[in-house]
């Protein structure tokens, strides 16, 4: 019986969106503004979670230090935290309507990769925070094993299921962990998990499939 949905956050709670104005407008905010180093800021997003295992400030201000050939503080990230918050998408009635009922059978959790006061802020944007009763993906992030288990809590990994955008880490990590999984695949790419449920948009998410992969119809 599935007892817990864990929810990835970009590109599957959180669609349709660009980080590139956040990324400027906090640019420009220190004088560090060009397009050099909004392309260079972005790929450091994928180039950080290959360097390390969580996400600190210490961190994540020297990552972000050395790709900028500058010195960050708390402050700038402060700053970015504040842009981020509204990097969400202008129409989600529907997806609060999902969880909504979803949450009624099952608890609901985060498993993301970024700052959780970050991702919270954004989600509480959405007015869809509340139904979140965890937050995981900062101090250890997918494709860690650890990750996915901390995310189960007290459940068995085959009560939980994961949602989310990403073959590797929302569906291969998830399954390969004893988790189940539900591909949100937007992008119509090939999916090589035949007997993983895929959704087009996670609004399209029912407690029915919860319950046919649970076993309960």
């Amino acid at each position: 019986m599935i007892k817990r949905i864990i929810f990835d956050i970009d590109g599957t709670l959180i669609c349709n969106v660009s980080f590139k104005e956040a990324i400027a407008d906090t640019l420009k905010e220190y004088d560090l503004y060009s397009e050099e180093n909004v392309v260079a800021y972005l790929k450091g997003i994928g180039s950080y979670e290959e360097k390390y295992s969580s996400y600190n400030k210490k961190d994540y201000l020297t990552h972000f230090s050395d790709i900028l050939h500058t010195s960050l503080n708390s402050e700038f990230l402060d700053c970015f935290f504040d842009k981020l918050k509204d990097v969400v998408p202008k129409e989600y009635q529907k997806i609060d309507k999902m969880l909504q009922n979803l949450s009624e059978k099952y608890e609901l959790v985060i498993l993301s990769n970024y700052f959780s006061n970050s991702q919270k802020a954004r989600l509480k944007i959405m007015n869809i925070d509340s139904y979140f009763s965890e937050f995981h993906g900062e101090k250890i992030i997918k494709p860690n094993q650890k990750a996915y288990l901390d995310a189960c809590s007290s459940h068995l990994p085959n009560e939980c299921v994961m949602v989310g955008d990403n073959i590797d880490l929302d569906i291969k990590g998830a399954i390969q962990n004893g988790l189940h999984a539900i591909f949100v695949n937007r992008k119509h790419i090939r999916n090589p998990y035949h007997d993983v449920i895929e959704i087009e948009n996670v609004e399209d998410l029912t407690i029915e499939m919860i319950e046919k992969i649970g076993g309960n119809i």
